[in-house]
């Protein structure tokens, strides 16, 4: 399904702590992106809420989404999933994943 949105759900203890990287956001437009991220809210039903603009609470969320990942450590271009596979199979993703991650890790520590 290209083009499909995920949602990018956060607990209020996550929101917290990654909003913290918009220091000069309005209070409106906060508690919008936490509507949003956090209580599941559409986007419109947080901007009505909120008397913000979409666009300034998709703006918010995508800053918090991206500090919220720095903050776990996943790289730029990266994303961490959950999946459920059978038994058989978990090792040899986790060992691809492990390779890939450190590939990745190598070419960082090769720039410098």
């Amino acid at each position: 399904m290209a083009g499909k949105r995920v949602k990018r759900n956060l607990t209020p203890l996550e929101f917290d702590t990654a909003k913290k990287a918009l220091v000069r956001t309005a209070p409106e437009v906060l508690e919008g992106a936490r509507l949003y991220m956090v209580e599941g809210y559409t986007m419109p039903k947080a901007a009505t809420e909120t008397k913000t603009h979409q666009q300034s609470i998709q703006r918010a969320s995508s800053v918090i989404w991206k500090h919220h990942q720095k903050l776990k450590g996943v790289p730029d271009g990266w994303q961490q999933i959950t999946i459920i596979v059978p038994e058989n199979r978990a090792k040899e993703l986790l060992t691809e994943s492990h390779d890939l991650f450190n590939a990745y890790s190598k070419t960082l520590t090769s720039d410098v």
